[in-house]
């Protein structure tokens, strides 16, 4: 296994939320979506699923941006080709 692959699943991913949230933007990059939406198309709960986002989000690996004056955070694969 490549050395950053096995980096990221043992140090962000985790666990198999954190792969299965990982795998979902990696086969979704257009994706662009809450937590609950998340958590919906991942049948997941939200709150199973909000630990995996903010460790991708502080990775780099997820951009985070608020809607409706910090209503609604959202989430994406972050723009960067190098993630």
């Amino acid at each position: 296994m490549d050395a950053r692959v096995k980096d990221f699943v043992g140090q962000v991913a985790r666990d198999v939320v954190g792969l299965d949230v990982a795998l979902f933007f990696q086969a979704n990059p257009a994706t662009f979506d809450t937590a609950p939406g998340l958590a919906l198309r991942l049948h997941r709960h939200s709150a199973e699923i909000q630990p995996v986002l903010d460790r991708l989000e502080a990775a780099g690996v997820l951009e985070l941006a608020e809607r409706e004056e910090g209503h609604y955070h959202v989430y994406s694969l972050c723009k960067d080709p190098g993630i």
